[in-house]
């Protein structure tokens, strides 16, 4: 049963529709709409509701017309037809219904994108549930703003396909890269390529700088690359992630035998495992087999086939054993502490390094035992 206080009060009807004071009128509104909103009007009562609305939705008043649209702004018992008419209205008017009400469809939004209205674009950005087509829609618009709410929103999914045309259109944008990074689920293609456009963007600043030469700065960007991308990796990403992951380096061209060895050096060794099938274009099974084959030739020949240098042959070789030694003998050490010993028995290993290879591990050495 509804009480008085849930009915339309005559007063506030009169008072919205005829006084002359916009602000009465708007104060009137407020009243009304909290009213409207109760699911329990009778049919005729609604009938009149609505009727209401419609008047007060051509108020020549703004502030009347915005009091109709913050109150009603996530109702299900707006009318469609005031709903069209407000979306179309100033944007102070309009962006909170864009924003949230949820009776917009697909097609509304559509047309509201259509527009080209960057307040009403950028409205549309900030709903917290969007249709494949939609965003990217709201992708190809450009807007920066836009791009930042939908890499921001993390309840909202983004499919393969928007989050490769995200990478692609806001290559150049810091906040946006940390944002989609931050992001607590995302295809792992993407997530390669947004290392590498941080990765990129780090070398291209330091050279602009002219503090260093154009190729150390690619060195220490091809470096940060590498770091971050086997630091993301564990032991319990799925089959399926690791494969999309190498697939993805493989195709940009950045899968290689000195990712591989700073991948094994730091005990990533499923890692290893599908970067070594996919450079030697041998099954994963198949690659494990002759990984951990005790003979003399197995290892040899699957770094060959790799395109591994005999030096890095060797380097694969300790490494392994290394891996299985710390196993063995580790016990209860949990996965930092097991990074953190690998890496220095790697730096003590009879093999010289690389100067690049050193530093890379003594780079990371260094950030281990600081998160200790």
């Amino acid at each position: 049963m509804l009480q008085d206080t849930d009915r339309i009060k005559t007063e506030d009807a009169r008072q919205a529709v005829q006084d002359s004071d916009p602000e009465k009128r708007s104060h009137a509104t407020m009243r009304l709409s909290k009213v409207i909103q109760n699911p329990n009007l009778s049919e005729g009562e609604r009938d009149y509701a609505n009727r209401l609305i419609e008047v007060i939705s051509e108020d020549v008043s703004e502030l009347v017309r915005r009091s109709l649209a913050i109150t009603l702004r996530n109702s299900p018992f707006l009318p469609k037809s005031v709903l069209s008419r407000l979306i179309k209205d100033i944007d102070s008017i309009a962006v909170p219904l864009i924003t949230h009400s949820p009776l917009l469809t697909e097609a509304d939004l559509a047309l509201v994108l259509k527009s080209g209205m960057v307040g009403k674009v950028r409205a549309v950005a900030a709903r917290k549930d969007l249709s494949n087509r939609i965003i990217l829609s709201l992708i190809q618009t450009g807007d920066t703003v836009s791009g930042r709410a939908l890499a921001a929103n993390d309840t909202l999914h983004l499919s393969d396909e928007a989050a490769q045309a995200m990478i692609e259109t806001y290559r150049e944008d810091d906040i946006i890269r940390q944002a989609m990074l931050n992001r607590a689920s995302m295809p792992m293609p993407v997530v390669e390529k947004l290392v590498a456009a941080s990765a990129e963007d780090i070398a291209n600043r330091l050279f602009r700088r002219n503090t260093i030469s154009k190729e150390n700065s690619n060195r220490i960007g091809r470096e940060t690359h590498q770091r971050t991308l086997v630091r993301l990796t564990n032991e319990h990403f799925s089959e399926k992630t690791l494969r999309e992951l190498v697939s993805a380096l493989k195709t940009s061209g950045r899968l290689s035998p000195e990712l591989t060895l700073r991948a094994m050096g730091l005990g990533k060794v499923s890692l290893v495992h599908y970067c070594l099938a996919a450079l030697a274009e041998l099954s994963v099974r198949k690659v494990v087999l002759m990984l951990h084959d005790t003979g003399p030739f197995a290892l040899r020949g699957l770094c060959a086939k790799a395109g591994f240098k005999e030096t890095q042959t060797q380097f694969m070789r300790e490494a392994l054993k290394l891996y299985s030694d710390i196993e063995i003998s580790g016990g209860k050490l949990t996965a930092h502490e097991f990074q953190v010993k690998m890496v220095e028995r790697v730096l003590t290993l009879p093999i010289e390094l690389s100067d690049e290879d050193s530093d890379y591990f003594i780079g990371i050495l260094d950030g281990l035992e600081t998160n200790r």
